[in-house]
């Protein structure tokens, strides 16, 4: 019960922060609105959720013996994100979005775990912090896994929600213009103390 409390705590602690996801989902609420962004909230918490089990399976180890392969996904992943971030700063406004642009896909958004750098920080931390040699190891990853889908999707929706509900403030062209760009920075932002 420890290590599960422990768990939900480190989960609280690195899904609640800013990051490529909470910056997306952020700006997918104010933009669609909550009912929109749902299936870009089940992409990110299942996707991540995926991501750490393959993780804890031996992806991490290939890391490990081959660290140029990390490097390279992390300045792909970095990339990436700097061209969703340029994609955000020139989107329109709450009411604006209906013709204009969507919420990502399930599919997009679960694959987009794979695009993102403090994704793949937290992945390839967890999972020497909580597995222990004291219990089976898929039994460890399933309680990572199942603890990251359940924190992650309080997580996406709380991010949505505020997203949602600041959409008012933000619905002239103006302060949309303004908030995309501050989205956009924060989104490039996020990803720097993760590459150097």
């Amino acid at each position: 019960m420890d290590i599960i409390l422990s768990l939900i705590g480190f989960s609280l602690a690195t899904f609640m922060t800013p990051g490529p996801n909470n910056i997306m989902l952020l700006s997918s609420g104010a933009r669609f609105g909550f009912e929109r962004t749902v299936m870009h909230i089940l992409g990110v918490a299942l996707g991540f959720a995926v991501m750490a089990t393959i993780v804890g399976l031996g992806l991490a180890q290939v890391f490990v013996t081959h660290p140029e392969i990390h490097d390279t996904v992390k300045w792909v992943a970095a990339a990436y994100l700097v061209y969703l971030a340029w994609r955000i700063s020139g989107a329109g406004g709450p009411h604006g979005a209906e013709g204009r642009g969507r919420p990502l896909t399930f599919l997009e958004a679960a694959l987009f775990q794979w695009m993102n750098p403090k994704g793949w920080t937290i992945a390839l931390s967890v999972i020497p912090l909580y597995m222990t040699g004291n219990d089976d190891p898929y039994f460890q990853i399933a309680r990572i896994a199942t603890v990251f889908l359940v924190v992650g999707l309080c997580s996406a929706s709380v991010w949505t929600a505020f997203g949602k509900a600041i959409s008012g403030l933000v619905a002239k062209p103006r302060a949309a213009r303004f908030f995309n760009i501050s989205m956009a920075v924060l989104l490039v932002a996020s990803i720097v103390p993760i590459l150097f």
